[in-house]
């Protein structure tokens, strides 16, 4: 009888504690207005609606997007303590990016994911304060040394395009996957800044790299999933596959910091001051005259390089890639940018200071942009204190991420967003841009490639449709336009293409 009671106390008391958590929780999750959400869990918050994502194969973008119908343009979840907070719809990701860029420039490098990438250096991307400020004037300065915008730089991409001529025309109008030959193109003109270098369409070194880059994007990022909150010893108990994800990203990763480190020794040993040939000697030579050591070291070098070809070679080749797709599955309007490139250039290799003349031209590479999607997350945000957006209060080192997606496509920004149009960009004749497509973010924190990744896609695009009409493999088969699941970023589906060269 006494056993039994004292198991009646011990069970009351366990339901009572219970009771009185989950009504402080939330209790506590009103009071503090934050924004609203799915319901999650105790403890564990919303992890099983983000395992439940995985199951429906949803990208986290389209899960967030989804709860922004219920829920509104700030969405917020939790996973074991750490929270969460998306930003849908254009004026919601300015309000955040641009008018609170004060306290929201701050990237979470103290996130343990985070923490594991950048063991050798912040880099840009994952820099705050002041070191960010110092590497990001740095890094603009020398591409602009290099090149961006100038002769120099378009001579190397028009480079890559002579190359790409020469595959297209051995295809001999026969279908081919054109996706390896976008990434050589991207990666030859990143090296070339970057190295000094070039390689060969056929050498294996180039389809190594290549392959070692695309591998990060195709297992995930893992630093904003509920498996990358995990330490590695409970993720191997509990998701195995995710753990190995996870090991196959860390050796992926460490090949690419090796043959990285090892261009990086190789300029050491061979650099002269007075002959300055990359974006490494400069930055060499900015490390021996700069007092700045915590900001101007080895380890920021490599990350600073990290960062360029992770951010500047895969989304641009995809955005060409992308490119080429909806070329042949709308003929009529690749005929009509064939027109414009025919009536204002001819046959001359058309040239950046073309742009201005190429209206329709530049109308569609918006358009492409803006359903393509290429990275339709921000890199996250964080807030070192704690902030009022939107009425509701954000609570210090929440993570904040745009939905670049959702601006992309925002009805009260777009008539008929779900429609490629690219005359939507055209006026009177004229581009007439829309503030809400932001593919490159926005506020201080846009990505410092824009305008490389913009002059890389404006010169393939017209250059090779001006050679080459591509059509479908099979004229009678529509291609998805669906995107790749299981990659991080938005590529389109394998497919194949043909390359019809023009008389």
């Amino acid at each position: 009888m006494e056993v039994n009671l004292l198991s009646v106390l011990s069970t009351s008391v366990v339901l009572v504690f219970i009771t009185v958590f989950l009504l402080c929780y939330l209790y506590l999750g009103r009071r503090s207005n934050l924004p609203p959400g799915p319901p999650g869990l105790p403890l564990i918050g919303n992890l099983i609606w983000f395992n439940r994502l995985k199951n429906r194969k949803l990208k986290q973008y389209q899960g967030f997007y989804e709860a922004s119908k219920t829920y509104g343009d700030i969405v917020s979840v939790t996973v074991f303590g750490q929270r969460f907070v998306a930003l849908h719809g254009y004026d919601t990701i300015r309000d955040a990016f641009v008018k609170h860029s004060d306290v929201l420039n701050s990237r979470p490098s103290w996130l343990r994911a985070i923490k594991e990438a950048i063991k050798e250096g912040k880099g840009v991307i994952w820099q705050s304060g002041e070191p960010w400020k110092v590497l990001r004037k740095f890094v603009l300065q020398t591409l602009r040394d290099f090149g961006v915008g100038k002769t120099s730089l378009e001579e190397k991409i028009m480079h890559e395009v002579d190359a790409a001529n020469e595959v297209l025309n051995a295809s001999e109008g026969k279908p081919f996957d054109v996706r390896l030959l976008t990434s050589m193109m991207i990666t030859n003109v990143i090296y070339g800044i970057v190295f000094a270098k070039r390689f060969d369409y056929k050498d294996e070194k180039l389809h190594e790299i290549i392959e070692n880059l695309d591998r990060i994007f195709r297992i995930g990022g893992g630093l904003l999933t509920a498996d990358g909150l995990l330490p590695s010893f409970i993720l191997k108990i509990f998701n195995r596959e995710a753990y190995e994800i996870r090991l196959k990203r860390l050796e992926t990763i460490r090949w690419i910091k090796e043959h990285i480190y090892s261009e990086i020794n190789n300029h050491e040993s061979t650099y002269d001051n007075e002959n300055i040939r990359d974006f490494v000697d400069l930055y060499i030579q900015a490390k021996l005259q700069r007092t700045d050591e915590n900001t101007f070291n080895k380890g920021n070098m490599f990350r600073v390089i990290m960062d360029l070809f992770i951010a500047g070679s895969e989304t641009t080749s995809n955005t060409v890639n992308w490119c080429i797709l909806y070329m042949q599955e709308y003929p009529y309007i690749q005929e009509k940018c064939q027109q414009e490139i025919s009536e204002k250039c001819g046959d001359k290799v058309v040239t950046w200071a073309d742009r201005g003349s190429l209206p329709y031209i530049e109308a569609t590479l918006l358009e492409i942009q803006r359903l393509a999607n290429i990275a339709p997350m921000s890199v996250p945000h964080t807030n070192e204190v704690d902030i009022e957006l939107g009425g509701y209060f954000i609570p210090r080192r929440s993570l904040i991420v745009a939905s670049l997606y959702s601006s992309n496509i925002d009805p009260r920004h777009w008539d008929e967003p779900e429609i490629f149009k690219p005359e939507r960009f055209m006026e009177n004749g004229k581009l007439k841009k829309n503030q809400a497509l932001i593919p490159f973010s926005i506020g201080p924190r846009i990505c410092l490639g824009e305008s490389l990744a913009r002059m890389e896609m404006f010169l393939i695009f017209t250059n090779l449709l001006q050679r080459f009409t591509f059509c479908r493999e099979d004229d009678n088969v529509k291609h998805s336009f669906e995107n790749i699941v299981e990659q991080f970023t938005s590529a389109p589906q394998p497919y194949k293409t043909r390359a019809m060269k023009r008389v």
